[in-house]
């Protein structure tokens, strides 16, 4: 073991709730956190905790936005690949499971603590490839070297480790100075707009106000980038800051992503961000018809063919492949987003439930979607405001009459002229050109909504 502490930068406070001492038990076998490394990357932190066992076998448990994995280091059955070859969805095979390339990353290591098995100085970058395969996790680490080193193991769920000695919310917040998820104000670097944000949870803002991008991991906000974007979303039927009880939580918005289909302008829906200090995040997918309670999958499906997925033994079947690009994002996240990002999505279906696949440069995830009706989230958010599209294409009867009214009068007058001058046909050419005229305000109406 390398004493590692003091040679490297101290550790950023990010309310994980994992210390140097906490215990727990993985597969029957007791082990203990003895040292730390925490890793920053162009969207934010993620926290690399070094285990002992009793059996005196070492591994890692990866923390990443509240999601988990314990692995351990392994001899690889095949040789890697060169990193810039490896892209999400690129295919590693080892010990006869098939994993796909869901995350490739180069990262800065900002800080560390306890005891660690090699040396990390100031400076030291890691360069990673996360694979999945159902369950099981595996990351190539190319960070030494020409060598890569290979670390195999599974996801898991934090409650299933029955740690001891975890901090506390009260732990936290007093080595902290504030409570995790409480709402802080910084203010925007670029417009000064009072930017809030749930304190060691979703510290990668975008301005409301202005559209820029804002890490406020730190005790002051950092201008990320500026964008132009539009200074509202359009479509958002729920407000920032916004608190429902679902499930007997309560849930708060912290952020709200407004997105498009690039190939259809009129294909619009409304993400919104949700925490709960004690669950996490929860998603909620506003769409033209519909509403989707979505939760980030640990556990990734385990592809049968070219459509059809299965996820803890049901199939699921590709219903439709479209991509998605920001048209305006406001609130806190906890990854950084901005206006233009694309994903790729693929989702696949099974009755009311939906495994959604998002792919950009950089990562894969994937989320569980279960439809709700509309009454379901008036019930959870009592403050809904009312659907501003609801009449979207709708022309009311007395609009609808006016406009039969002024054709009718419009043909009667001209034919009449024409009959009296014995002309009709420049008549009937001045009537079927206000004809359409008049059509084409109704056109755009039905088209556009009113």
């Amino acid at each position: 073991m390398v004493d590692n502490v003091g040679k490297i930068g101290q550790i950023l406070e990010d309310y994980s709730p994992i210390q140097i001492g906490t215990t727990g038990i993985y597969q029957k076998e007791h082990f203990t956190v003895i040292g730390r490394l925490q890793l920053s990357y162009e969207a934010g932190l993620w926290n690399e905790w070094y285990i002992l066992f009793d059996n005196h076998q070492s591994a890692w448990l990866g923390e990443a936005s509240g999601q988990y994995a314990i692995t351990y280091e392994v001899n690889p059955d095949n040789p890697p690949p060169e990193l810039p070859a490896i892209k999400p969805g690129s295919v590693y095979q080892h010990q006869g499971l098939s994993y796909t390339a869901t995350d490739v990353r180069k990262a800065q290591c900002v800080g560390g603590e306890g005891e660690l098995p090699f040396m990390v100085g100031s400076g030291y970058q890691a360069q990673v490839a996360d694979y999945r395969s159902g369950e099981y996790f595996l990351t190539i680490d190319y960070s030494h070297g020409k060598t890569a080193t290979l670390y195999a193991g599974r996801a898991v769920d934090l409650s299933t480790l029955k740690c001891q000695l975890l901090l506390s919310d009260n732990d936290i917040s007093t080595r902290a100075g504030r409570i995790k998820g409480s709402v802080h104000t910084l203010h925007c670097p670029n417009c000064g707009f009072a930017l809030q944000y749930n304190v060691g949870v979703a510290t990668q803002l975008s301005c409301p106000s202005c559209a820029s991008s804002v890490d406020c991991s730190g005790d002051r906000a950092v201008l990320l980038s500026k964008m132009q974007a539009q200074l509202k979303s359009r479509f958002a039927r729920l407000e920032l800051g916004a608190k429902g009880r679902i499930h007997g939580n309560t849930w708060t918005i912290i952020g709200l992503i407004e997105c498009k289909d690039p190939q259809y302008d009129d294909e619009i829906w409304v993400e919104y961000l949700l925490f709960n200090s004690k669950k996490g995040f929860l998603w909620l997918v506003q769409t033209e018809s519909s509403w989707y309670e979505t939760e980030v999958l640990n556990q990734h499906p385990n592809t049968q063919s070219e459509e059809v997925v299965k996820f803890k033994s049901v199939n699921y079947h590709l219903s439709e492949r479209y991509a998605s690009d920001v048209v305006y994002a406001a609130g806190a996240f906890n990854w950084r987003v901005a206006v233009n990002d694309r994903t790729w999505i693929e989702e696949y279906t099974n009755n009311n439930t939906a495994l959604i696949k998002e792919q950009t440069a950089h990562e894969i995830t994937w989320s569980k979607a279960r439809l709700r009706n509309e009454n379901e989230v008036k019930v959870w958010f009592p403050s809904l405001r009312a659907d501003k599209t609801k009449n979207r294409g709708e022309i009311s009867l007395d609009t609808q009459s006016f406009f039969e009214s002024c054709l009718a009068i419009l043909w009667i007058v001209n034919l009449t002229i024409g009959l009296v001058g014995g002309h009709l046909v420049i008549p009937a050419l001045l009537s079927a050109l206000g004809t359409l005229l008049l059509w084409l305000p109704l056109f755009f109406m039905k088209l556009f909504g009113k």
